[in-house]
Protein backbone atom coordinates (compact mmCIF):
# COMPACT_ATOMS: atom_id res chain seq x y z
CA UNK A 1 0.00 0.00 0.00
CA UNK A 2 1.61 3.44 -1.11
CA UNK A 3 2.19 5.68 2.03
CA UNK A 4 0.69 8.73 -0.67
CA UNK A 5 -2.98 9.47 -1.13
CA UNK A 6 -3.80 12.27 -2.97
CA UNK A 7 -7.33 11.91 -0.97
CA UNK A 8 -5.52 12.71 2.07
CA UNK A 9 -7.33 15.16 4.85
CA UNK A 10 -5.35 17.79 4.14
CA UNK A 11 -5.68 17.84 0.38
CA UNK A 12 -1.76 17.56 -0.19
CA UNK A 13 -1.10 17.65 -3.66
CA UNK A 14 3.08 16.83 -2.69
CA UNK A 15 3.94 13.44 -2.54
CA UNK A 16 7.03 13.50 -0.16
CA UNK A 17 7.45 9.45 0.40
CA UNK A 18 7.99 8.66 -3.54
CA UNK A 19 7.43 4.84 -4.10
CA UNK A 20 7.40 3.92 -0.73
CA UNK A 21 4.87 1.77 0.43
CA UNK A 22 3.74 -0.07 3.64
CA UNK A 23 3.51 -3.57 3.97
CA UNK A 24 2.34 -5.58 7.17
CA UNK A 25 2.62 -9.49 7.83
CA UNK A 26 0.73 -11.55 10.63
CA UNK A 27 2.69 -14.65 12.18
CA UNK A 28 0.70 -17.65 13.03
CA UNK A 29 1.34 -21.36 13.64
CA UNK A 30 -0.46 -23.46 12.05
CA UNK A 31 -1.57 -25.03 14.99
CA UNK A 32 -3.64 -21.96 15.89
CA UNK A 33 -6.04 -22.71 13.50
CA UNK A 34 -6.70 -18.89 13.12
CA UNK A 35 -6.51 -17.52 9.19
CA UNK A 36 -6.94 -14.10 8.08
CA UNK A 37 -9.61 -14.11 5.08
CA UNK A 38 -7.43 -13.09 2.35
CA UNK A 39 -4.36 -13.23 3.47
CA UNK A 40 -1.29 -14.95 1.69
CA UNK A 41 0.79 -17.37 2.72
CA UNK A 42 3.81 -16.44 2.78
CA UNK A 43 6.03 -19.77 2.24
CA UNK A 44 9.33 -18.37 2.10
CA UNK A 45 12.30 -15.52 3.14
CA UNK A 46 12.90 -14.99 -0.49
CA UNK A 47 8.66 -14.82 -1.61
CA UNK A 48 8.02 -11.60 -3.24
CA UNK A 49 5.78 -8.87 -1.93
CA UNK A 50 2.01 -10.59 -2.68
CA UNK A 51 0.89 -7.55 -4.97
Amino acid sequence: MPLYSPHNPRGNAENVFGNIASLNMACLPRESGLAFGDGVEILSPDAPPPF
